[in-house]
């Protein structure tokens, strides 16, 4: 990527980003999956195991700035639990629309996340990252039986080092990216 300066004042400050973005994890919504039954109204180029336990629920777009993705959680016994993210909207799972849930390195073994990577038609940046986390074996009193809870990552946030020529040391900065502007 090309370098960027920005003025302030009388320094100047030079930097370049380096084309990813960063889920925000500080700041996750819940999302309460519900049992889905009806596998005939979707299709899957890999379909879920015989037996397995679906729940569905709506992924929050902040690219459409709505919960517009239709997601499945398969819960099948002895196998690792997956997520099924209709990205691209049209009613069907590909492969690459399958996502493996996972303990994050050193996290909980209760709380398995997978990153979601959405186009993004931008001058700089390719994806919009989403985190989705399955909170395994949560009791709670507003989750009926049968429905699991996930949490998502709305917002990223884009890293960049720079350096000032007025000064020697390096810093970097963290700000929150608005992909609807």
């Amino acid at each position: 990527m090309p370098a960027i300066g920005s003025y302030a004042g009388d320094t100047e400050f030079v930097g370049s980003l380096d084309g990813e973005l960063v889920p925000n994890t500080e700041d996750l919504d819940q999302i309460t999956f519900k049992p889905f039954r009806n596998l005939s109204s979707v299709k899957f180029v890999t379909a879920p195991p015989e037996g397995a336990v679906i729940t569905a629920g709506r992924l929050y777009d902040p690219l459409r700035d709505k919960s517009a993705i239709l997601t499945l959680l398969v819960l099948a016994e002895d196998e690792q639990p997956m997520l099924y993210a209709d990205i691209d909207g049209d009613s069907s799972f590909s492969a690459s629309e399958r996502f493996p849930m996972e303990p994050e390195d050193g996290g909980s073994p209760w709380i398995l996340q997978t990153t979601l990577q959405l186009p993004f038609k931008n001058a700089l940046f390719k994806t919009y990252p989403i985190i989705v986390q399955y909170w395994k074996g949560v009791e709670w009193d507003e989750l009926k039986e049968g429905e699991n809870l996930l949490m998502q990552s709305k917002a990223a946030s884009q890293k960049a080092p720079y350096r000032s020529k007025a000064r020697k040391p390096s810093c970097s900065t963290d700000s929150t990216l608005n992909p609807r502007r």
